[in-house]
């Protein structure tokens, strides 16, 4: 059960598995950290490979011997072709299939955290925001084992998430609940720092942006100037320990990109508006963080997009 200040919901562990690469990454997909430009949520981040754009229909002509020749190529040629094209047209469904060709274990972990998430939409008080983070799956299912999905779904795999099938991200569902209207506006800053405890719990440290960018937006809507700025200041020290660690291993793909870091920064320069108690101090560490040095001008101008001049 969780306590009013919860240690470790998020943690994908005690019955979610494991990476299956068991190395934590996601394939070969870091493009999205290094952009200047925000990661969008709701579109896989990879690309699919232009070579297999004809292949839809070549399931449809697998049935068909190819057309004859001078040179008859046998029947063993035609049994193989026709073999690769039915082959050729599975791997094209995986888009209609999403996520049915997946391990067990990692399909059921999706499974798990949609079912958390959806419970997630209808939290209307603190009490419900705690019953939430106590459920296995809170944090999302582990990253996309690529390395071993090659043999079954090669090229398909959309980097980060599967094609037509968004990653659920609960702590994210619970990060914008926390800010809705019919919230109870004197439970929100416990239930921010309680999310955000959970959200610092996520092994896989680039599962942790989208939600910390919430927690940024949700920020506003907590009702005392103090707690606010508390709030505010907890998101930035999370995104800032993020960047460190990536910067003490900056090949590990269990670390955020410079991108997503951008993401971050870029959500509380957005929010800035809204702090009041110790606001000099608390934009002159935002500024500080944006200034960093291994970061691109572009990525700066974009982190700092909200703050005033």
């Amino acid at each position: 059960m969780v306590s009013d200040m919860v240690e470790g919901p998020g943690k994908i562990g005690g019955g979610l598995p494991e990476p299956i690469d068991g190395e934590g990454g996601e394939g070969a997909d870091k493009a999205g950290g290094d952009a200047a430009q925000p990661p969008h949520a709701a579109k896989p981040r990879g690309s699919i490979d232009p070579r297999l754009s004809g292949l839809p229909g070549a399931a449809a002509s697998a049935s068909t011997p190819p057309a004859s020749s001078s040179e008859d190529p046998g029947d063993e040629f035609r049994a193989d072709l026709a073999s690769f094209l039915d082959r050729a047209g599975k791997i094209t469904t995986l888009r209609v299939l999403n996520n049915d060709w997946l391990p067990d274990r990692l399909r059921i972990a999706y499974e798990q955290s949609e079912q958390v998430d959806a419970r997630a939409r209808g939290v209307r008080n603190l009490a419900e925001v705690k019953a939430v983070l106590a459920l296995e799956g809170v944090g999302g299912p582990p990253p996309l084992p690529e390395v071993n999905l090659r043999n079954v779904m090669p090229r398909l795999t959309g980097g980060r998430e599967i094609p037509g099938r968004e990653r659920p991200k609960p702590l994210s569902t619970l990060a914008m609940r926390i800010s809705a209207d019919e919230f109870p506006a004197d439970e929100r800053f416990q239930a921010s720092m309680l999310v955000l405890n959970a959200i610092d719990a996520v092994e896989f440290k680039p599962h942790r942006v989208e939600p910390l960018a919430e927690m940024a937006e949700a920020t506003s809507s907590v009702e005392d100037d103090a707690e606010r700025t508390d709030v505010y200041r907890a998101v930035l020290r999370a995104a800032q320990g993020l960047w460190e660690e990536h910067k003490a291993a900056p090949e590990s793909k269990s670390e955020i990109g410079s991108g997503e870091y951008v993401h971050i920064l870029a959500s509380l320069s957005l929010n800035s508006h809204a702090i009041r108690v110790e606001r000099d101090a608390t934009l002159a560490a935002l500024r500080h963080a944006v200034e960093d040095e291994e970061l691109t001008p572009e990525q700066r101008t974009t982190a700092s997009s909200g703050l005033d001049d």
